[in-house]
């Protein structure tokens, strides 16, 4: 990303679902950033800083992981391992924050315009909002960490122990795993779609139920942090696009398609302002 916050080049790579040390990630990351063809960056040296989104709860300031499910971490120092790889300074950010971040900057959303971010990933849950245009982080920078939220019973245990979390209502991994109760042949979310469109009774209380448990948290994110925007973003709203056409405010709602694009948009812009701020100030310095 270039300091007008375009993005010059974008290249990903997928790894197999396995632990991997921090090490092993940032390594990961500096051989992608090594294969970008010649030509995009005019001087290797004009590289001025390195942004992560990383899932899990994220503390900014130290570039810390304090907890990761996703990665199987606990207590990881990112920056430190990414600073090594790359020899530049490094910000951290918890990757559905920057998400939002990002999707504001990709749509030309003003900074101080509030907005708020649901992310329903295959296994979990997050949100993520701006209050005066900065990111409501709350303390370890946990806020928005609603997946094991307590609304209504339900007759699926959570992976915490408990029956009556958020995520069992709302994450594909948690409604197929409902739907294999009733009929075990179910194996995907796509599945489910089909059985609702033949108006099999089990397949209309599920999807009634996700509706449901969706309007409630987008009604609770505009009580309590009235935003502008509110971004939905997963997988399961592009499996799910033509059922939920009827229940969503397309001036207020925007279903984002790109998540992974908008966390990485985002983590470079945290770090093209970080490291514009800190240039800013050397130069008042001088």
């Amino acid at each position: 990303m270039n300091f007008n916050g375009q993005i010059l080049y974008r290249a990903q790579r997928e790894v197999p679902r396995e632990k991997y040390t921090v090490e092993q990630i940032a390594d990961k990351a500096y051989q992608l950033y090594q294969s970008m063809p010649k030509g995009i960056l005019p001087a290797p040296e004009r590289l001025m800083g390195v942004g992560v989104g990383m899932s899990g709860i994220v503390d900014h300031t130290t570039g810390t992981v304090e907890y990761s499910a996703q990665m199987y971490w606990r207590n990881v120092d990112v920056r430190a391992a990414f600073e090594r790889s790359f020899g530049l300074p490094v910000w951290v950010e918890n990757d559905v924050k920057a998400g939002l971040i990002g999707e504001k900057a990709r749509l030309g959303i003003p900074t101080k315009t509030d907005a708020a971010y649901l992310y329903l990933a295959p296994a979990g849950i997050a949100t993520a909002v701006t209050s005066a245009g900065e990111l409501v982080r709350g303390e370890r920078n946990a806020a928005g960490e609603v997946a094991h939220i307590a609304l209504t019973p339900s007759d699926l245990q959570c992976d915490c122990g408990r029956y009556g979390c958020l995520q069992l209502h709302l994450v594909e991994h948690y409604l197929v795993k409902r739907a294999q109760k009733i009929e075990p042949a179910i194996e995907s979310m796509e599945s489910v779609v089909a059985a609702y469109r033949q108006h099999l009774a089990w397949a209309q209380v599920l999807i009634s139920d996700f509706k449901r448990h969706l309007l409630l948290v987008i009604a609770l994110l505009d009580s309590f942090c009235n935003p502008a925007k509110i971004f939905l973003c997963g997988d399961i709203f592009a499996k799910m696009d033509s059922l939920l056409h009827d229940i969503l405010d397309d001036e207020h709602v925007i279903v984002a398609t790109d998540y992974a694009g908008a966390s990485i948009h985002g983590a470079a812009m945290i770090a093209m302002r970080h490291t514009l701020s800190r240039r800013l100030r050397e130069v008042e310095e001088a």
